[in-house]
């Protein structure tokens, strides 16, 4: 068998801390149905302001798309009670998160994960539904073996 190469080294530098309980900490619904002439929920400025920085963030994945590779695509939660063994995660309580075109990650069942990446923060809307409120492609993923 051909030897694995090791995986260039990353260079978090320049990725800003950040946590749920900033994203999270103004109500959200779970679940949005756009009305004719309705508001959609107000997200503070201040969290608008993490709209394409460059974050490090930790929590949970919960798979949404993958294959016999890997996964594609996954929320980050904050909780792992939050996602599979609890109640429904209210919109800005998760962030739905891409692998770059191409790539997987391996599925962390349990394991608490750091992704890098740059946030996007406003509502996606499909159909008349607000979709996700935060997402992020991965630049990186750190886990504690």
């Amino acid at each position: 068998a051909e030897p694995v190469p090791e995986p260039e080294p990353f260079d978090s530098e320049g990725y800003e801390s950040l946590d749920f309980t900033v994203l999270g900490e103004f109500e959200y619904p779970v679940y949005v149905k756009m009305k004719e002439g309705e508001e959609l929920p107000l997200i503070p400025e201040e969290v608008r302001g993490w709209d394409g920085k460059k974050v490090a963030i930790t929590g949970f994945m919960n798979p949404v798309r993958f294959d016999r590779e890997g996964v594609s695509e996954f929320l980050l939660v904050k909780d792992i009670l939050g996602c599979c063994f609890g109640a429904t995660p209210r919109m800005n309580h998760w962030i739905r998160v891409r692998m770059r075109e191409g790539e997987r990650a391996k599925f962390y069942a349990y394991d608490e994960l750091l992704v890098f990446g740059v946030l996007e923060v406003s509502e996606e809307i499909e159909d008349g539904y607000v979709m996700s409120v935060y997402r992020m492609t991965v630049h990186h993923l750190a886990h504690e073996d």
